[in-house]
């Protein structure tokens, strides 16, 4: 048998750091550059966020379910936008993707060569349209 290196914890992390910096310059990034609604992303978070008060009167539970239902109306119409627009999005790449595959079926045919199987296109053509 081979000898396994140990895996030493300090190396480890070590190795883990770099790639954690990237992420956190990319998160910091996106929430700060990514708009939606004329907002970022880390403008939403304060404007949704929901102060509590320490000694909570009547009068504050009140103003807090209010802000609640409202924060949670709004929430909820921008997922459906969201959803909508991913539906399409999705729906758009696999018209693209079935077009793709037409088209190397069509390809195939005028060459009169035997064309792989149908796996085979769709795997071809999820590459292309991935890669555009």
């Amino acid at each position: 048998m081979e000898n396994i290196k140990a895996i030493v914890p300090d190396e480890l992390i070590d190795d883990l750091i770099p790639g954690f910096e990237r992420y956190e310059v990319l998160s910091d990034t996106l929430m700060s550059k990514v708009t939606f609604y004329e907002r970022s992303l880390s403008q939403w978070i304060d404007h949704l966020a929901i102060d509590i008060p320490a000694n909570v009167t009547p009068e504050d539970l009140r103003n807090l379910f209010v802000r609640v239902a409202k924060n949670l109306q709004q929430a909820s119409y921008f997922y459906s936008v969201c959803s909508t627009f991913n539906t399409t999005l999705a729906s758009k790449a696999d018209e693209g993707k079935a077009g793709v595959v037409t088209l190397l079926v069509n390809d195939y045919a005028e060459k009169n060569a035997r064309r792989p199987a149908a796996q085979v296109l769709n795997q071809l053509a999820e590459t292309y349209v991935t890669d555009v």
